[in-house]
């Protein structure tokens, strides 16, 4: 991603430890890098004990790997808050806990953690145990978040998606069910 610059520049605040060292403190746009995160077990557990529901292995790991502002995975319709070292712990618990209601979606066990375009959310679906909690994943949409659509078997199967899944899931899933 630095590389090639993708989705590299912003004009949100950041820790100075993600700029690029081409750094201009004079231009509005700074270029940043990811960074190894910070995250902690504990961190995670005091999240969950929040959530008073269990991350998946792999939802944890991903978190404990790398900070963020953006990021880009094969499935372009998929974004996650911003991950910055100084603020990851308060962006996720907002994310997790206050989408329209606050704790509206952690009560039914759907915990939320990436945006889906414009139209909808991701979440791990919590209502059933799964070995290392690796959840199914559900899109909700906006409109109503009481209609939950599988989306993916797991988060490890939505990193190692590829660029047609969400399309295929919206010309499919989505179109055919807002049709009837």
């Amino acid at each position: 991603m630095v590389e090639e610059e993708y989705l590299m520049q912003t004009c949100v605040k950041i820790p100075q430890e993600m700029y690029l060292e081409d750094y201009d403190p004079r231009k509005e746009y700074k270029t940043w890098k990811p960074i190894k995160s910070v995250v902690t077990d504990d961190s995670l557990n005091e999240l969950e004990g929040k959530l008073k529901l269990n991350l998946p292995k792999s939802y944890r790991e991903f978190l404990k790997y790398k900070h963020f502002v953006e990021l880009q995975i094969d499935d372009f319709a998929v974004s996650f808050p911003k991950h910055l070292p100084n603020t990851y712990q308060e962006t996720l618990e907002d994310f997790m806990l206050n989408i329209y209601e606050p704790r509206y979606l952690v009560n039914k066990k759907l915990i939320c953690f990436a945006s889906f375009q414009d139209i909808g959310f991701l979440c791990f679906d919590a209502t059933e145990p799964k070995h290392e909690n690796e959840y199914k994943i559900m899109f909700l949409d906006h409109e109503n978040l009481d209609d939950k659509i599988e989306y993916c078997a797991n988060f490890k199967e939505l990193m190692e998606g590829d660029k047609e899944r969400s399309y295929i899931f919206i010309t499919t899933k989505l179109n055919t069910r807002y049709q009837n």
